[in-house]
């Protein structure tokens, strides 16, 4: 069959989101699998009994903001315009899950002596405020494809809404990544004290708001989607 030009427009208009949802979920699935074996290290953990608490939760802060990061874009892609990709489109979902599996790796280091425990600690916190960074820079990046110009007359509140909706989710991955730098820097200048159990609460607190607040976005996409379906259904339904 020859490829004509209407085959390859069709092409072009999931292209994006497919490239988006395959390889994120390819870098995801890794992730989750390193993501067993940090669970597994730090249930056998051999280390200073302060510690554990604070390896517990990282280990939630990281299943927590890949979790955010992937809802993002599932929600995202709801309205994601067709187009082709361009290099950063390439470029960003790829570092994005590299850091991911590299948040998780550092939890699998097993923590022989302190200096190695501390390295792994402040490892962490580098790599989560690198992800966080750039998660903002990535949904400053989709914020940038969904150009109100791209949708026809009936989708444009939504999708005004929705980019508002993105500018809050680039301030919560820049609040996210001063947090994980606060912490560092009492990695590096503090010696144990109470609050390196203070910062991984703030972070999970954060990042569960997050998730309802992506659900909360997702149910008023489908119900706007719902809503303009309603009278095509209605007047189908009468004749």
């Amino acid at each position: 069959m020859r490829l004509t030009r209407d085959l390859v427009q069709e092409r072009k208009s999931r292209y994006l989101l497919d490239h988006y949802m395959n390889l994120h979920a390819a870098m995801v699935g890794v992730a989750i699998g390193v993501a067993g074996l940090a669970a597994a290290n730090i249930f056998t953990f051999q280390g200073p009994d302060a510690e554990l608490p604070l390896r517990v939760m990282l280990l939630c802060v990281s299943l927590l903001i890949t979790a955010n990061i992937y809802m993002g874009l599932m929600v995202g892609g709801l309205i994601l315009p067709g187009t082709a990709p361009l290099g950063l489109d390439f470029l960003l979902p790829f570092m994005i899950g590299m850091l991911e599996f590299v948040l998780f790796g550092f939890l699998v280091i097993k923590p022989e002596n302190p200096q190695i425990a501390a390295a792994s600690i402040k490892g962490w916190l580098i790599a989560f405020v690198m992800l966080a960074l750039l998660a903002a820079v990535a949904i400053m990046w989709a914020r940038q494809h969904m150009r109100p110009g791209q949708y026809t007359d009936d989708q444009t509140a939504m999708v005004s809404e929705y980019r508002q909706r993105l500018s809050k989710d680039i301030r919560g991955a820049i609040f996210a990544a001063t947090i994980g730098s606060v912490g560092l820097g009492f990695q590096y200048f503090s010696t144990w004290s109470w609050f390196h159990y203070i910062w991984p609460p703030i972070l999970i607190a954060g990042l569960l708001t997050g998730i309802a607040a992506h659900q909360k976005t997702a149910s008023k996409i489908a119900a706007h989607l719902d809503h303009k379906r309603a009278p095509d259904t209605d007047s189908r339904g009468e004749n």
